[in-house]
């Protein structure tokens, strides 16, 4: 076995998970906006360890057999890593590959796994998020998309369709970024197996899942952090489109809600934010609502601003038709980019504030948006960290309350 094949294992199951685990689940690949985060690369060991975490990407649905192999080759597979890194970046080495993420397997937590102390963040699955004896499955099938708005880039995606849907009606949609992690089996999120413990207690409309990875992990902070309608433009004018050859959408914006995790929680805000005449439903855990994605002044261009900016937005523009759940714990991040946990807080503070200050002259929120417009605003705020532990546990009662009043209209 090759060293650079050894170290991309070991990126998969660093030995701390490994003895936890038993051996016998790999967890999900941290992303390569979450090591830049966590580590603060500069763009030369971004651009090292990006091609390691794509080659793992590929390759990590076949990894089982060679599990062993990665333990025993994670610590000389860290040193070379280490090596990349600078005195002040190795310490946040160990726990960054020790279970950080969205995706990952839950219950795998001890004394600094994912930057969380021990003793929280300790939420589990309810039954609604676990097969129920004669509830039907529904189907997920894949497929790839090439990309006009991304400039040929190619997106991976997979289609939940109900058993209930018989193409008689148009369906709900739900789009979910970093679609793998929310569906894939052992995971920590099973929306496929929440989607049909709902839908068969009509708690939430017939919905067709669409969940779509970003093209890769080395472009994912750029096609989620990135404000503006370009991800939008994509998923509006190509995605849907797309999965609408074989299956009948709603065009209703009021069914058709948009879900992510960290940066894909603010990628789904941004969709929502600039295109509501498509959706107007959004989920988001823990999400990146940060400096990510701040460009600074270059070439003469003024400095871009990244999603710690939404808050003054949302205070300032007219009100738009949203319907917002946010989810964060209070052990989330705190880096260069900023408070995630704080950055949530404002995020809800500012929704409150511009429903409580309708429009009455003046400038922003209280200035050109009707008066019966508010946003439909919820949270839950807890003692986790940057994981699916929270969310996950709760998404039966978020999907609930996301589709309470809903009627469709086609």
């Amino acid at each position: 076995m090759n060293s650079r094949l050894l170290l991309v294992l070991a990126l998969a199951l660093p030995a701390p998970f490994a003895l936890a685990a038993g051996g016998n689940a790999v967890p999900a690949l941290p992303s390569l906006d979450v090591l830049k985060t966590d580590l603060s690369l500069n763009e030369g060991q971004a651009a090292q360890i990006a091609p390691l975490l794509e080659e793992l990407s590929q390759a990590q649905q076949s990894l089982g057999p060679l599990q062993t192999a990665a333990t025993q080759a994670s610590a000389a597979a860290q040193a070379q890593i280490a090596a990349l890194l600078t005195e002040e970046q190795r310490p946040q080495l160990t726990p960054v590959f020790a279970g950080r993420g969205g995706g990952g397997q839950r219950g795998q937590r001890g004394v600094g796994a994912a930057g969380v102390p021990a003793g929280v963040d300790n939420y589990v699955l309810g039954p609604d998020s676990k097969p129920q004896a004669g509830v039907p499955r529904g189907k997920i099938t894949k497929a790839t998309l090439t990309s006009q708005v991304y400039d040929g880039r190619t997106f991976t995606y997979q289609v939940y369709v109900p058993a209930q849907y018989d193409g008689t009606r148009p369906a709900a949609v739900f789009v979910g970024q970093d679609g793998d992690s929310y569906i894939r089996d052992p995971g920590a999120w099973h929306l496929d197996v929440v989607f049909d413990n709902l839908i068969a207690k009509k708690e939430m409309p017939v919905t067709i899942g669409i969940f779509i990875d970003p093209s890769s992990q080395a472009d994912r902070a750029m096609e989620y952090d990135t404000l503006g309608d370009r991800y939008a433009r994509f998923l509006i004018d190509e995605v849907l489109p797309e999965v609408g050859k074989s299956y009948r959408l709603t065009k209703d914006p009021e069914g058709r809600a948009i879900a992510g995790f960290s940066s894909g929680a603010i990628c789904a805000f941004t969709v929502a934010w600039e295109r509501p005449d498509q959706f107007r439903k959004v989920i988001s855990c823990f999400g990146s609502f940060t400096a990510i994605g701040r460009q600074p002044a270059r070439g003469g261009q003024p400095a871009v601003s990244g999603g710690e900016i939404y808050p003054t937005l949302i205070r300032t523009t007219p009100i738009k038709p949203l319907t917002v759940y946010i989810q964060d714990g209070s052990n989330d991040l705190n880096n260069q980019y900023g408070n995630w946990y704080l950055a949530n807080q404002q995020m809800v503070s500012s929704l409150e504030w511009a429903n409580a200050n309708p429009p009455r002259g003046g400038r922003g929120a209280a200035a050109a948006g009707s008066p019966a417009v508010r946003y439909r605003v919820n949270h839950v705020f807890g003692d986790g960290g940057h994981t699916a532990n929270q969310g996950a546990s709760i998404f039966p009662e978020i999907i609930r309350w996301m589709w309470q009043g809903y009627e469709p209209k086609e």
